[in-house]
Parts: structure tokens; C-alpha cells; sequence
């Protein structure tokens, strides 16, 4: 059996990965050599979780974090990912013995964050080709590369913006950020979980906005008048195309395995990241989306919005030229300032 003080500090690890809107879609489940993994769907519902891909990478980035941290204390680590239907995602299996000698990282789980300010435009290639390389039991399943011509940043970025555009523009989106957004610090050390409106980065007269934005008529309103283009070409000439460069990983297909080693791929990507010196963001809304628009005719966007989303997946995956497999993840990467404010976690929810 494995001591109660082990348990609690993997699981404290665990939990400090990234989610979509912060939501933490896990539970856990402790057994005598084993920790379960268990989905908790009723936690992000938004428009981009569908088929629960969102929340199968978080569960990945969690595992890694638990592999990290049970290294750390002795232990090798078997995982056993659970059927496609079933909401129990995964186990991991500890026994005394040797890791795979990812422990290092461990320092950086608790100071990973996403950053959302601009990175500078120049990244060492010795530092990407770090990056590149992901321990065997991951590599087996996800590869991670990088876009740096300016070029095709730039391809990515005017995609990434599709999204923004659709926050204007279609009911659905605006509903899938502005209810979720945690307004004040008080609130979010209360709650733990959304969008901390704090971590966005946004100059006062943006952020003031954001006030009156969150109502969906004013918001239409906006849209009518062009403003989510105006907003989407802001976003990227001062934050998507203000990059070192953008990472992509891949896997061989977006079943509930791959997505979780997509998850611990980007959490390895991130922690080593962290210990560079870098900064990271994932952005996923427009590609998520357009996968969505793709497999829902229920999805209630017009022709037009459809047609963007499309436009924006092909660029997003003709970008990758000889990049083999399927994108699952994208995230921007590079040097910057520290963030303002940083998303708080709940304790580890055991049943």
C-alpha cells in the first residue's frame, strides 16, 4: 500500500496542471498500489470540450505531473489508459523502483503558468531543440515541433484570431468566455477554477470594456460594426504573432490515449520551459472549434462562421509542411516578462 503522505503529495503535484478555463475535470481514486484517474465532464461543458478532448490533454498534463512528482519520492510509474466510452481516463501504477529520470523537473510544477503578455521575437534554436525531445514513454505517442519563419507565425496566428472574431459574432463563443470569467482576486481565491480576468493581460482601457462586452447584446453590437476584426488583428500583431516561436504537438490520431499523451507531452514541454526560462500559452479555441464545426451539425454557428473555422484549420494543419500525424495541441513559446496574476487550484477531489 502506499503511504497516505506519498499519495497526497503526487496528487497535490497533479492537480496544478493546466485545464480548459481552469475547470479541472478530475477526480481521484485511490487504490492500494494505484491512483485513478476519474473525468468529471459536469466541470467544463464549454463549446470547446467536445467529445472531451479538452479535458483528456488535462488529464494527460496532470499524469505527468504525478509521474514527475512519484519519481521523485522512489517509485516507477505503469499507466494503463481505460477504454474510449469510460469516464475513468486512467491508472497509475507505483511500485518502488526506478524512474525514467524526469525528476528535475518537479521544481517547476508549482510555478507553471500560463502567460499571456508578448514574448520577444528571437528564441535560441538550442533551446527548441531541448524542447524537442520528450522521454521515451511519451515520444512513443506525441512529437512536439516548431514554427519560427516569421511566415508561418504569422499563418498561425491570423488563424489563432478566428476565434476573437467569433466572440463578437456568434452567440455561442461570447458564451463560452465572458460567463466564465473571474472578475476580481477575491473571487477567484474563493472559486479556484474559471477565467481570472486578472491573467489576461489587458491594458485599462480594454479591460474596462470587458465590463460591458459580457452582456451578448452589447457584444453583438460591437460585431455589426466590425469591431471583432479590429480586435482579432490587435490580438495578433501584439500577442499571437509576438512569439519565439509556435509549438504544435502531434499524434497519430485524437482518440482518448493519444489526447492524454498529447497532455503530458505539452506539460513536459511546459515544466522544461520553465526551467529555460520561458514562457508559454496554449491557445486551442479556433482549432478546437473548427473540429467541433466539422462533427456537429447541431453547433450553432452561420455558413460564414463555419467557413472561417474551416479556413483556419486548414491553415493550421497545411502550416505544418512535413510535421507527420494530427495537431492536438498548439501553444506559443518564448521569453517574457513575468505574468500579472496567476490561477489558483482546488485540493485534490478524492472519492
Amino acid at each position: 500500500m502506499i503511504p497516505k503522505q506519498d499519495i497526497d503529495i503526487i496528487l497535490k503535484a497533479a492537480v496544478q496542471a493546466p485545464s480548459g478555463h481552469n475547470y479541472q475535470p478530475w477526480k481521484f481514486k485511490i487504490l492500494d498500489d494505484a491512483i485513478v484517474f476519474q473525468n468529471a465532464p459536469e466541470n467544463d461543458t464549454t463549446v470547446y470540450n467536445y467529445k472531451q478532448r479538452g479535458s483528456m490533454v488535462a488529464h494527460g498534463a496532470a499524469l505527468e505531473n504525478a509521474v514527475i512528482t512519484a519519481e521523485t519520492l522512489g517509485y516507477a510509474c505503469v499507466v494503463e489508459v481505460l477504454p474510449e466510452e469510460s469516464d475513468t481516463v486512467l491508472k497509475l501504477i507505483l511500485s518502488k523502483g526506478q524512474g525514467t529520470g524526469r525528476a528535475s523537473l518537479v521544481a517547476h510544477i508549482d510555478t507553471r503558468t500560463t502567460n499571456r503578455k508578448p514574448y520577444k521575437k528571437v528564441l535560441e534554436q538550442n533551446k527548441l531543440q531541448q524542447l524537442s525531445v520528450l522521454p521515451g514513454d511519451i515520444q512513443s505517442s506525441a512529437r512536439v515541433s516548431f514554427l519560427t519563419e516569421k511566415t508561418d507565425i504569422e499563418s498561425v496566428a491570423n488563424a489563432w484570431s478566428v476565434n476573437d472574431w467569433l466572440i463578437f459574432n456568434a452567440h455561442v463563443v461570447h458564451d463560452a468566455l465572458f460567463p466564465h470569467l473571474v472578475w476580481t482576486a477575491k473571487e477567484e481565491a474563493t472559486k479556484k477554477s474559471g477565467l481570472f480576468i486578472d491573467t489576461f493581460e489587458l491594458p485599462p482601457p480594454v479591460r474596462g470594456m470587458f465590463n460591458i462586452l459580457k452582456y451578448p447584446a452589447v457584444a453583438r453590437t460591437f460585431g455589426a460594426i466590425g469591431f471583432g476584426s479590429v480586435a482579432a488583428k490587435q490580438n495578433v500583431e501584439n500577442v499571437y504573432a509576438s512569439v519565439g516561436a509556435i509549438g504544435v504537438i502531434t499524434v497519430p490520431s485524437l482518440t482518448k490515449e493519444n489526447l492524454v499523451q498529447a497532455g503530458r507531452a505539452l506539460e513536459h514541454v511546459w515544466l522544461k520551459a520553465g526551467s529555460l526560462g520561458l514562457s508559454l500559452q496554449p491557445i486551442m479555441g479556433a482549432y478546437y472549434l473548427a473540429l467541433r464545426a466539422e462533427e456537429d451539425t447541431a453547433l450553432q454557428l452561420t455558413s460564414e462562421q463555419k467557413t472561417k473555422l474551416a479556413e483556419a484549420k486548414k491553415v493550421l494543419t497545411t502550416t505544418l509542411k512535413n510535421v507527420s500525424g494530427v495537431p492536438a495541441v498548439f501553444f506559443r513559446i518564448g521569453e517574457s516578462d513575468s505574468p500579472s496574476a496567476f490561477s489558483s487550484k482546488k485540493p485534490p477531489h478524492i472519492i
